[in-house]
């Protein structure tokens, strides 16, 4: 998520400044301009409720610059510049422009663990975070595959007392160990290269990439 909302705001904000630079000797004319704080508020709304978990993008400040609201947000201690028009109804892109009235799609997911669970009984441990757009492509494959996976998401309050360094992690999701053979993986994997992990949990010749 993180990612995303970085890779959004360096690229409106490079795009902007080339086209800020081009109209230097134009004036601009404000049409049904919202207040500062009223363009700031809808900004950040819709950046909690698109791109990031709410309520983790915090509003710092809004300026004008020429034609559009250049708006100041923080996110996890950085501090992100993001742009929404005078008019406070789209925050530009340079693949499109984002229609504050609609939404972008969640798909929910559903989180699991089994933390609770004596872990004796599994074939591999699954340590994942819900909110990992890595995560949540991966997700469907553990679900369809073969084997008995064991569901560790760390942020659940059953998970804390999870010997973690047992299972290889190092703090990176999603994260794969075999528990048969003790090889582990981290990162998301295509299809092909997740059956060959699975079909390999459990023999002695297999060999893991970490």
């Amino acid at each position: 998520m993180l990612k995303k909302y970085l890779i959004f705001a360096l690229a409106i904000s490079a795009v902007l400044s080339i086209a800020i630079l081009s109209i230097t000797k134009a004036c601009v004319i404000k049409i049904n301009a919202l207040t500062k704080d009223e363009v700031g508020k809808i900004a950040i709304d819709y950046i909690n409720n698109n791109f990031v978990e709410v309520g983790e993008a915090k509003l710092i400040s809004v300026e004008e610059m020429s034609g559009v609201y250049k708006v100041i947000t923080s996110y996890r201690g950085m501090e992100i510049p993001v742009y929404m028009t005078e008019d406070g109804k789209y925050l530009l892109d340079v693949r499109r422009v984002y229609n504050v009235s609609e939404n972008i799609t969640k798909k929910k997911i559903d989180i699991k663990v089994d933390c609770n669970n004596t872990i004796d009984g599994y074939d591999a441990v699954f340590i994942y975070s819900p909110s990992c757009p890595h995560c949540r492509k991966m997700i469907p494959m553990v679900e369809s595959s073969n084997i008995k996976w064991y569901w560790i998401y760390p942020g659940n309050p059953s998970c804390k007392d999870i010997n973690y360094t047992r299972f290889g992690f190092k703090g990176y999701v999603p994260h794969f160990y075999c528990l048969k053979n003790g090889y582990n993986h981290t990162g998301e994997m295509t299809e092909d290269m997740f059956q060959e992990w699975v079909s390999g949990c459990g023999s002695v010749n297999f060999t893991s990439d970490d």
